[in-house]
């Protein structure tokens, strides 16, 4: 128990490693927490920042990612801005994007890319400038300023006040048409559709044709990067088969405790302020790494059937024969998923146990 103990310690501690350096590889990280945070001086990298109040007024060389209850940027951000919260405030510039997700979100400033995110209220000031595009979900859309692109949103409410000056198009869904005040300019075609409440059968189609879609993407996606882990690491592509093979149901057994352990983890680091981004940031990874064991799944059960079978053809077919098998065996109610989630488990475990032999070599 102590070694299985030790073992999902280290896997953990591996995969937040990875999880930390890949975001950091090209830029350094800074991190500012508190109940209110006051940032005056340059940085240089990448900046990460929690408080109740939060305000930056320097010069950040690199991304933001700021949570609070009120959010305020006078400084210059020279990347993008990620920011959560009820209060988010734009007096300054910045030189990337804005994505948000707030109550009540104000531009006076500059946003040279573009907006995205989901608000209660978003309004933007006479003076302010968006370079390129919106797009916006939430009750209340107000612009008052220069948008250099196009503006696509779902609103309760669309106001173009008189100092609006709009050069791409309009696309948006509302409860009703917008109020376009006199003076207002818009240099593109505006498209209105009524936002309504679908019915139960449209929601169902709508729903197949979505998850649908997604489905077919992601087969093909685990197929590409199933092939380019074939072609490029065929050692670790081999090694893990290698162990599903001879413990199939020992490697299942860490994989199981890894995604029960790791979510729990993140889970802990997002009650704490510090915590938060790392928290996201491992998430993300997570998703990822589940992401790629199903691709090491295909590649295995690719050498498994090529093996009992004693098949001599190219690997890319025995790859696309493992997608299909794969797939298809996924779509059996109950006992097709459960033995795709037994060999994805299986692969995680595989992948965790090959981290850690890097680790220890590493030592």
């Amino acid at each position: 128990m102590k070694n299985k103990n030790k073992f999902v310690l280290v896997s953990v501690f591996v995969l937040t490693l990875l999880i930390v350096a890949v975001p950091l590889a090209s830029r350094a990280m800074v991190i500012k927490k508190g109940d209110n945070v006051f940032i005056d001086e340059d940085v240089n990298g990448n900046l990460f920042t929690a408080g109740n109040m939060v305000i930056i007024d320097g010069v950040v060389n690199g991304d933001v990612f700021v949570a609070g209850n009120n959010i305020t940027i006078k400084g210059v951000v020279n990347g993008d801005v990620f920011a959560a919260g009820n209060s988010i405030n734009i007096e300054g510039r910045i030189n990337g994007s804005l994505r948000m997700v707030g109550s009540n979100v104000g531009v006076k400033g500059q946003i040279w890319r573009n907006i995205t995110g989901v608000a209660n209220n978003l309004g933007l000031d006479e003076g302010a400038v968006v370079g390129q595009h919106i797009t916006y979900a939430g009750a209340n859309l107000v612009i008052d300023a220069s948008v250099g692109g196009q503006v696509d949103a779902m609103v309760g409410e669309l106001v173009l006040r008189e100092n609006a000056v709009l050069v791409g198009n309009i696309d948006y869904k509302s409860k009703k048409e917008a109020d376009i005040r006199e003076g207002a300019q818009v240099r593109g075609e505006v498209s209105f559709s009524l936002w309504e409440t679908p019915d139960k059968v449209a929601k169902t189609h709508a729903f197949k044709r979505f998850t649908g879609f997604f489905k077919m993407i992601g087969f093909f996606s685990i197929l590409a990067v199933a092939l380019l882990l074939t072609y490029l690491l065929p050692k670790l592509t081999d090694k893990v088969y290698g162990r599903m093979r001879e413990k199939f149901w020992s490697h299942f057994g860490v994989g199981l405790v890894a995604v029960i352990v790791i979510p729990v983890v993140c889970l802990l680091l997002l009650v704490t302020v510090l915590g938060i981004p790392l928290a996201l940031l491992s998430l993300a990874m997570f998703f990822v790494g589940m992401f790629f064991a199903k691709a090491i799944a295909v590649t295995s059960i690719g050498k498994f059937i090529s093996e009992k079978l004693e098949w001599k053809i190219p690997k890319i077919l025995v790859i696309l024969l493992a997608g299909l098998v794969f797939f298809g065996v996924s779509l059996i109610p109950v006992f097709g998923w459960l033995a795709c989630f037994f060999v994805v488990l299986s692969a995680v475990g595989g992948l965790i146990k090959a981290q850690v032999e890097l680790a220890k070599d590493w030592r």
